[in-house]
Parts: structure tokens; sequence; C-alpha cells
């Protein structure tokens, strides 16, 4: 398992990769949490597709998914993932600083 810094400034448009990709391997998040400068919309994403549905967040606000992904038959559970190859990514829906970490590993299928 690896740790990520989450410092992603967005500008409603670009979205910032957080864990660049990692060829034959996709990314797992298994934990995450951040805050937000401003109002926005957090998506998170494998290169240009959706992972998860948008997250509305206010100015000060966080959100948290800190508690252990569930365990079924031994085998650990991400939260999300991204594609074989593909970066993760966060879409901004605002001019907003996003800051925080998450929990991730990379898994070769």
């Amino acid at each position: 398992m690896a740790n990520a810094v989450i410092n992603a400034v967005g500008d409603g448009a670009t979205d910032q990769t957080v864990v660049s990709a990692v060829t034959g391997m996709s990314i797992e998040v298994l934990q995450y949490t951040y805050t937000a400068s401003a109002d926005a919309t957090v998506t998170w994403k494998s290169n240009t597709t959706a992972i998860s549905g948008p997250m509305p967040i206010l100015a000060s606000g966080g959100i948290a998914n800190a508690a252990c992904p569930a365990v079924y038959g031994g085998q650990i559970h991400p939260l999300f993932k991204t594609a074989i190859g593909e970066a993760l990514k966060v879409a901004i829906s605002a001019t907003s600083t996003l800051g925080g970490h998450l929990v991730y590993r990379t898994v070769g299928r």
C-alpha cells in the first residue's frame, strides 16, 4: 500500500492527476480524506472516465472515507479503482483547492 497527497487546484475544466498511471497496473483506492477551499463538486476519474458519482462539497467542508474497506473472504475490496494503465484523477467543478490524502495500492490483472 502507498499514500498520496491530494493537493489539487481546480479550474472547473481540467482534471487533476492525484496518482500517475502505472503501466499494466490498476490503482485501487482504499481510503481518502479531503477538504475544499470553495464550494465545488468533486468526481474521481480513471483518466477521463468517472469512477465515482459527483460529490458536492462546501467551502471549508470535508469528506472522508477512512474506515477500513470491506473485507470479504479474506480479500480487501477497494472503494473504487482505475482501469489498467490509467491515472487516478479528480475533477473539480469550480475554482477550488482540494487538500488531503489517500491510501492506495497498485494491482496487476
